[in-house]
């Protein structure tokens, strides 16, 4: 033996290095990314489907079930019109004009108002009795009642209620405490104002005139126009004795 050999251990019989395995080496790029996929779980292809889901254009989706309660108020609001047999505006009064009229009041309206109001809502022509250029008097809710039904005399309303007003007088009564919207019968008729002279009541006459022509019939006209005749052609009161006229007012009305 080498001397220079005591001094080392006994060398085992020399071996073949072992490599490790790699799998992924020995298959090609695109088996390995399938292999890849391949083991993904459900969990992560669930969330591939929410993100998808999240990120899609939404269309328009039709309204096919409504709320029960509003399919039921519609359908008792159709048999409501049904059982009146009329789907006139005078079946729906609005909360606005508190007015709640008998049924004297209903029948006589409809036996004088123009043909143009028939079947409108009450609040409807009191709206239009106030704002009418064919309205030449302070039309304040108590007034529009009476008018509504020719409520003169027994009903409180008198020719003088019908008395023109100017501009003047209009910017005062909306300066004054005067309700313009209630028309419930707590909102009371005032006192009109007394004649002085025959053109007090002649002008009373004519403008209730100009409002008849337009809101009330033929019949109701014609009435005035006998009236307004009698007060032109009356002669046993003097021109400017005012409790005479204050009496001949009432008298007409």
């Amino acid at each position: 033996k080498n001397r220079l050999n005591l001094y080392k251990d006994p060398a085992e019989p020399a071996k073949a290095p072992v490599l490790p395995s790699d799998t992924s080496a020995q298959l090609p790029s695109g088996h390995a990314d399938e292999d890849l996929l391949s083991v993904s779980n459900t969990s992560d292809l669930d969330e591939i489907d929410e993100i998808q889901q999240q990120n899609r254009v939404l269309g328009k989706r039709s309204r096919t079930i409504e709320p029960t309660k509003y399919i039921q108020r519609d359908n008792l609001g159709e048999l409501a019109l049904a059982s009146d047999g009329s789907s006139s505006d005078e079946d729906r009064e609005p909360t606005r004009a508190s007015f709640r009229p008998s049924a004297t009041q209903r029948r006589v309206s409809r036996t004088i108002l123009h043909q143009r109001f028939q079947g409108r809502s009450f609040s409807y022509i009191f709206e239009h009795i106030q704002q009418s250029v064919h309205t030449e008097f302070l039309a304040v809710p108590p007034v529009c009642r009476c008018l509504l039904d020719f409520g003169f005399g027994p009903h409180g309303l008198n020719l003088m209620h019908c008395r023109p007003i100017d501009l003047q007088g209009r910017i005062d009564a909306q300066e004054s405490n005067i309700s313009f919207t209630d028309f419930s019968e707590r909102n009371a008729l005032r006192p009109a104002v007394s004649p002085t002279s025959r053109r007090d009541v002649s002008e009373a006459l004519r403008a209730l005139r100009v409002f008849a022509r337009y809101f009330y019939n033929s019949d109701v006209v014609e009435l005035i126009d006998t009236a307004s005749a009698f007060i032109d052609s009356y002669k046993r009161i003097p021109d400017s004795e005012a409790a005479g006229w204050k009496l001949m007012a009432y008298w007409v009305s």
